[in-house]
């Protein structure tokens, strides 16, 4: 979906306006000024922030989709399928959107869920697996990278337990 603003700005409420009274209500696209508007559609699709405001919606919903299942097993395969996206295409979007790789935004968003979990009470083993976590060892590994300490010397120096 086009944000109507960025449609009217680019010209492709325009284009489409003057493809649909070159073809009779878009009933005969094979007239040379149809296949003339249909290229200049595309060019102005493929060079606005119209293609941009379409990505970042796709983004957006990757990222809803992500904060909804974190939990379970999702990986960037996945994420690919369930959106019908090439791993590579996803991965790079998402990157140039957020400033995050994909598997760091939902490692990120693992570690907080741990941190929410401790905070209501639960021990960190039991959020490190209640937050989609397949093992404690990568938690670890993950919550060191980011907090550069341990996440049980962590948790004591914030006092997030109860």
């Amino acid at each position: 979906k086009i944000d109507a603003e960025i449609a009217v700005k680019c010209g492709l409420v325009d284009a489409y306006e003057r493809l649909k009274k070159y073809t009779n209500d878009y009933s005969d696209v094979s007239s040379p000024i149809a296949r003339a508007i249909i290229t200049e559609i595309l060019h102005i699709i493929n060079n606005t922030d119209a293609k941009n405001s379409l990505y970042e919606n796709r983004i957006q919903q990757v990222i809803s989709y992500i904060n909804s299942n974190y939990r379970s097993n999702i990986t960037l395969s996945s994420i690919a399928d369930e959106f019908f996206v090439s791993k590579s295409h996803l991965s790079r979007e998402f990157h140039r959107f957020t400033g995050y790789t994909l598997t760091d935004y939902i490692k990120r968003k693992r570690i907080n869920g741990v941190l929410a979990m401790c905070r209501n009470g639960k021990n960190i083993s039991d959020a490190c697996y209640g937050s989609g976590f397949r093992d404690y060892a990568s938690f670890y590994r993950a919550f060191f990278k980011e907090y550069g300490k341990s996440p049980k010397k962590y948790i004591a120096e914030m006092n997030i337990s109860k």
